[in-house]
């Protein structure tokens, strides 16, 4: 397994065979993502995206439909997940919202 070390820069230099994999040249943007079990995963940002189908997939994790999507989105608006006004009451939040 390919590895490499930090500078005290805190730059890195990607091993070549990872740069061939990625297709990486010189000047390429990369991103680093944390996902849920804590892995760092490093996605080239100058490739299209079809080429990075199924990069994420997890043996035994079947993927969702359209419809199962749908509903679970429809279900988080309902429950209010992923909406937050910034604001510790709802007076303070209407107050706001009235003023724009």
């Amino acid at each position: 397994m390919p590895s490499t070390i930090l500078s005290n820069s805190g730059q890195i230099t990607i091993p070549e065979e990872i740069q061939k994999h990625l297709k990486l040249v010189s000047g390429s943007r990369v991103e680093f993502v944390i996902d849920e079990d804590g892995q760092v995963r490093l996605f080239p940002l100058n490739v299209p995206v079809e080429t990075l189908s199924g990069i994420l997939h997890r043996p035994g994790i079947q993927p969702a439909t359209l419809e199962e999507m749908e509903a679970d989105i429809s279900k988080g608006a309902s429950d209010g997940v992923g909406y937050s006004t910034g604001y510790n009451s709802e007076k303070n939040a209407n107050a706001k919202i009235q003023k724009i």
